[in-house]
């Protein structure tokens, strides 16, 4: 599995979906970072552990 198909399955997951819709458009506060890209840089984090785990 390559790292960018578990995160476009992640991204029709219902759990993303609700996070999706709860953070929309807010920002980090101290950085200014969108929340979302925050949500995606640990989606490709995860998915980058779960391949060294095989």
């Amino acid at each position: 599995m390559i790292v960018t198909e578990a995160i476009a399955r992640a991204r029709w997951s219902p759990e993303y979906q609700a996070i999706r819709d709860h953070y929309a458009d807010r920002v980090a506060r101290v950085s200014g970072v969108p929340l979302m890209q925050q949500v995606e840089e640990g989606l490709i984090v995860g998915a980058d552990r779960e391949l060294t785990h095989l």
